[in-house]
């Protein structure tokens, strides 16, 4: 169905899952139901016509990216090269970096506080799976009171997320506070 199309495979996998095990029927009879059912009449229009589709940025988030932009043009971060805006092109990440042969793609996430989860997008995670040690996460916490920014390479390799699938069929990658707290950010 064209509506899973672009679902990673291990968002896919965990959703049929969710279908699948037995403790989970009463949740696909009722909950699912109403969806799935839904699911196919979009499928049936999206197959006339296809756009890309990304999640809107809180103001948390777009300070955060702001901050990144600000500390990136005073070479007070660890990327050098020119800086190509992606956020409003749903590719899976906020920025490219290009310097010489190299390719640097950093996704920026905010916390208003000094601890807290960040969630990625599936599509966000699928890009860091696929990218590993070319892919960043920049950090910015204690927006906007005196934000701090730190930045974790591969970040699909440094932690493991909690999978979330909602009935909705939005898929989002969640890395808790004490994972973050394990690597600095506390």
């Amino acid at each position: 169905m064209a509506t899973f199309d672009d679902l990673s495979e291990d968002a896919l996998r965990a959703v049929v899952l969710d279908i699948i095990r037995p403790e989970a029927r009463p949740k696909v009879e009722t909950e699912l139901h109403a969806v799935l059912k839904e699911v196919r009449a979009l499928d049936d229009r999206k197959k006339t016509k296809k756009k890309v589709m990304y999640v809107a940025r809180g103001p948390t988030g777009r300070m955060a990216e702001e901050f990144f932009v600000s500390r990136f043009r005073a070479g007070q971060t660890p990327f050098k090269g020119v800086l190509k805006d992606c956020r409003d092109d749903g590719v899976g990440f906020d920025f490219e970096i290009i310097a010489r042969e190299n390719r640097t793609l950093v996704e920026v996430k905010g916390l208003a506080k000094e601890l807290g989860g960040i969630t990625f997008t599936d599509k966000e995670w699928k890009v860091a799976n696929e990218a590993q040690n070319d892919y960043f996460l920049g950090l910015v916490t204690q927006i906007p009171a005196s934000p701090r920014i730190g930045f974790v390479q591969n970040p699909a390799f440094n932690f493991i997320p909690i999978y979330r699938a909602y009935t909705t069929i939005a898929v989002s990658w969640t890395i808790n506070a004490e994972q973050l707290g394990r690597i600095g950010f506390a």
